[in-house]
């Protein structure tokens, strides 16, 4: 007992050295190759590792370092969050289409910023972006899925190809990016997955049917995840925000008038604020996170009396037909 406690004093690498000086010639390990068994001493494993390390060390990779990929992280909840990590010491993986704005946040970010100029939407895309990635950087330890797009429409107002594009992003997007990397943190035994959505992930309100559906399809990615990845040290998150003051609104004219009065009551939120709850998030990962408190309150109202609010929304939702 008192050995194993004394042995906790010591990293690893200092008792892979100690073992080595002990005993280097005796052999560490067996493998079988080709009905042949191959000896190695601690010597030899000893070399093998302090390869490794040198190779991570010239990849880039320092004392504590972690990775983090983020998708839509050009603007909003996605930029603020890469350049609050960058601050806490990661390495951040900058996905989205736009090549400047992506620029412009791994400016704020510096040496620790990776940028990948790709559409999170598109399969083929994502699969080449994720090889490059593990390839010279390995797997990301935190995927931010925080790529999202769509407009509030009535279902007769919106066409296939707008249908087919909200789908693409959040739904898509965070399903291409999660499967990407999974093999690799299943392998590893680690991995914290957030996948930012909205509300009306929750609860649904007038003229948002794609919105909405795009919201419910990840969420219901999330739920199965968390079933699947039990007991693997990999977390599945679902982090739902309340209004956030970014450039969705002004990208997406008409839409703020269709948000629910009753939204009135939470207050709006900064893409920083939210960069701070999904940052603690990573450290201590929990299945679901809504945040502010009210918005957590009308969740709460909603899983004991459901019909109380959607009379609410239905009453102060939008009323055109447009």
């Amino acid at each position: 007992m008192n050995d194993n406690i004394e042995l906790l004093k010591f990293t690893i690498p200092q008792l892979l050295r100690w073992r080595v000086k002990e005993t280097g010639t005796k052999v560490a390990l067996r493998e079988k190759d080709f009905g042949y068994w191959n000896n190695y001493t601690w010597n030899d494993y000893y070399e093998y590792v302090k390869k490794i390390a040198l190779g991570l060390e010239k990849m880039g990779v320092k004392k504590g370092d972690k990775l983090a990929l983020i998708t839509g992280a050009s603007s909003g909840i996605g930029a603020a969050t890469a350049r609050l990590l960058g601050k806490q010491g990661y390495r951040v993986v900058l996905i989205g289409r736009r090549r400047e704005a992506l620029d412009a946040v791994a400016a704020d970010i510096g040496d620790g910023a990776i940028i990948e100029a790709c559409d999170a939407s598109d399969g083929d895309a994502i699969m080449a972006m994720a090889e490059r990635v593990t390839r010279e950087h390995g797997v990301p330890d935190v995927i931010i899925n925080s790529a999202g797009a769509g407009k509030w429409k009535r279902i007769e107002h919106t066409p296939p190809d707008e249908a087919v594009a909200m789908m693409g992003a959040p739904h898509f997007a965070a399903f291409f990016t999660t499967h990407a990397f999974m093999k690799g943190m299943l392998d590893r035994g680690s991995g914290v997955l957030i996948h930012i959505s909205s509300p009306v992930s929750l609860f649904t309100w007038t003229s948002s049917v794609g919105y909405a559906s795009a919201r419910w399809a990840m969420r219901g990615m999330h739920e199965a995840l968390t079933c699947d990845l039990r007991g693997t040290g990999v977390h599945s998150c679902h982090a739902v925000f309340g209004k956030v003051s970014s450039e969705y609104f002004d990208h997406n004219p008409g839409s703020e008038e269709r948000i629910p009065k009753i939204a009135r009551t939470v207050r709006t939120l900064t893409p920083e604020e939210c960069a701070k709850i999904l940052a603690r998030l990573v450290r201590h990962p929990r299945k679901q996170v809504i945040y502010p408190f009210m918005m957590r309150l009308y969740y709460w109202t909603y899983l004991v009396a459901p019909w109380l609010v959607r009379a609410l929304l239905r009453w102060t939702g939008y009323k055109g037909r447009d």
